[in-house]
């Protein structure tokens, strides 16, 4: 944190020690100075989402959240997010937001989370608007991808709108390389026929009086036309055959049998001119129903829709990011939200140097001591950083004391104090834990300072050469300098010489970690 130096660490001791007013006091007395500090913001918000003051705690997560938008820092507005989120809960705005940071910076894990929750079928009429959100602002550059994406949306949720999205999309096929996979599938919607079979068609072309007002009864229209074809009443059983016909098609919509009949009739009387018009119908009908179950095959299911957002709006996964914003996270006591997350990176084989000191830490705070120390020595043997390697001997040493082997604890911070008295607290817990042996341990230090100071002193007597001595002599009167008037110039104006430019102290790892 970016804390002052003199405060940091008190106040996280206090707040690791649940002593809330007196970290409160700290960060209020920071805030009197800078009242824009995110860091200082989301950390007031912390201690006050401890002290159950939920209200004003989220007002302070806002306020880092508004900070950070000002300085266009994602990784800051997704940390404040995520913070907010914890005591809001799961809301569509929240994850709405969450996406769209994590997009920018390539966290695939928070974008294929917030997603999966936007895209819950019992929410999905309620998310809609901040889904379009999310599609208008990662796919902006995209129009076709826009409207496919929106239009399915609108389409799943019953808005006639959806239609005219996937029309858009159609137009950009042959533009937008990613929309070619696709282009049955948005073709096919798109045209999908609205309304059933043209009746009036069919009346016009069989031209029987009355034909829609007669209540058919399609087996028995055809049983009446059996029968006077074989009275060898033509007229009227043709008459029949087609009504039957008619029947079939507009209550069962039974082409099969209805092109059955028409071949009946065509053995009775194969010039009547209604006989090829009837057949280009049912032809053209049998097509369309053909049509309409190949688009109910292609129906938009939650599960279609789930596979083609993911593949169109994830982003590429960014490592160094993930692993930036996980030990950020750590840093911050988010311990539960990333600890498998960190198991994952584990399990990968990851560069040990860039994550294990917080995945350690963050076991470390929520108990998981026998954990910490089996994973400590692992990572004992791949480390190349010596640095780290003080890390992982501290966070095994400290799980030790927990399990209650402070034997081996002692040993471990002792030699870690040795090389480095000033590491995290080891000083505070040696001396807390085994005083006489640190005091002991600095009179050992201080004696050995001493020595070499008589060494290098022995060592300049021996190195220094006599000095000659030459006889005082009486010292001669020098005689006055003669007067000379000088005409009076003005001084030329010295080069102010430059300041040196201030030096950044780089912050340490280590002033991050505060344990209790």
């Amino acid at each position: 944190m970016l804390l002052k130096e003199r405060f940091q660490n008190l106040a996280f001791k206090y707040f690791n020690q649940r002593e809330f007013e007196k970290a409160l006091k700290l960060v209020d007395r920071l805030l009197e100075e800078n009242k824009e500090d995110f860091n200082l913001l989301l950390f007031k918000g912390d201690i006050l989402a401890q002290m159950e003051d939920i209200e004003n705690a989220q007002n302070y997560y806002i306020s880092a959240i508004e900070k950070a938008n000002k300085e266009k820092d994602n990784f800051k507005r997704v940390l404040a997010l995520m913070k907010l989120k914890r005591i809001q809960g799961e809301t569509n705005e929240l994850n709405a937001r969450i996406f769209i940071s994590s997009y920018n910076l390539g966290l695939l894990k928070l974008c294929e989370d917030a997603l999966e929750k936007l895209l819950r079928e019992d929410v999905l009429e309620e998310s809609a608007k901040f889904l379009e959100r999310v599609i208008n602002d990662v796919k902006k550059e995209e129009e076709g991808v826009c409207n496919f994406l929106k239009g399915i949306l609108y389409l799943k949720i019953g808005k006639e709108e959806g239609k005219d999205f996937l029309s858009k999309a159609k137009e950009k096929i042959d533009e937008e390389e990613k929309l070619k996979n696709y282009k049955e599938f948005i073709e096919g919607i798109s045209g999908a026929r609205e309304g059933g079979i043209d009746l009036k068609e069919l009346e016009d072309i069989l031209q029987i009086e009355g034909l829609a007002e007669r209540k058919l009864e399609p087996a028995g229209t055809l049983e009446l036309a059996d029968l006077l074809r074989s009275i060898g009443s033509q007229e009227e059983a043709i008459l029949e055959y087609f009504s039957a016909i008619y029947g079939y098609i507009s209550q069962e919509n039974n082409i099969e049998k209805a092109k059955e009949i028409l071949e009946k009739v065509k053995e009775m009387t194969p010039d009547d001119e209604r006989i090829p018009k009837v057949q280009e119908f049912l032809e053209k009908i049998e097509k369309e129903e053909v049509k309409e179950e190949k688009e109910e095959k292609i129906e938009i299911g939650i599960d279609l829709m789930k596979k083609i957002f993911s593949e169109f709006l994830l982003p590429e996964e960014n490592t160094d990011n993930w692993l930036s914003f996980l030990n950020l996270m750590s840093e911050w006591n988010m311990f539960e939200e990333i600890i498998d997350y960190y198991r994952e990176i584990e399990e990968k084989e990851a560069n040990v140097d860039l994550f294990a000191p917080h995945y350690l830490y963050s076991l470390y705070m929520i108990g998981e001591y026998e954990e910490v120390v089996e994973k400590a020595d692992k990572f004992i043997e791949q480390t190349e950083s010596e640095e780290v390697l003080k890390f992982l001997k501290y966070f095994k040493a400290v799980s030790l004391y927990k399990l209650e082997n402070k034997e081996k604890a002692l040993e471990i911070l002792g030699s870690i104090y040795e090389q480095d008295p000033g590491f995290l607290d080891v000083k505070d817990y040696m001396e807390e834990k085994r005083p006489e042996e640190v005091t002991l341990s600095e009179k050992i230090l201080e004696e050995e300072k001493e020595e070499e100071v008589v060494e290098i002193e022995e060592v300049i007597e021996e190195k220094a050469e006599p000095v000659e001595v030459i006889e005082e002599v009486e010292p001669v009167e020098e005689p006055e300098p003669e007067v000379v008037e000088i005409e009076e110039k003005e001084a030329p104006v010295q080069a102010q010489e430059k300041a040196p430019a201030p030096v950044m102290e780089k912050k340490p790892l280590k002033e991050h970690f505060i344990i209790i």
